[in-house]
């Protein structure tokens, strides 16, 4: 499937102290493109700031942010888990491995995505 990438546009990022969402606004719904909160509350303060737009929906098809999750469902938002990606890593050298190397602390988000 071909799908025509857009650019992000100034009117798609909110940009606050401690966090920052870039969304697409479609219709009745926001489409929320990728969502970063250093804690919880900045992260509701974003989700809420969003909900003032009065939109019907929000969406957010990929939650890679643990922290993120927990909010929507603090703040009552629906959750579907169905998705499934693989990661495919070639090793960094002959003497270094990926886990070795990142181990846990490895982050993707849809930005990284092209």
């Amino acid at each position: 499937m071909l799908e025509k990438r857009k650019k992000i546009k100034p009117e798609m990022v909110l940009i606050k102290k401690d966090g920052y969402v870039i969304f697409r606004e479609k219709e009745e719904a926001i489409s929320i493109i990728e969502i970063a909160a250093n804690t919880s509350k900045e992260a509701e303060s974003l989700i809420h700031s969003l909900e003032e737009t009065e939109k019907a929906i929000i969406h957010d098809g990929f939650v890679f942010d643990e922290r993120i999750l927990k909010t929507y469902k603090s703040l009552g938002y629906s959750i579907c888990k169905r998705s499934y990606y693989l990661l495919m890593v070639k090793p960094l050298t002959k003497n270094a491995s990926f886990n070795e190397t990142y181990g846990k602390s490895f982050h993707l988000t849809l930005l990284d995505l092209f």
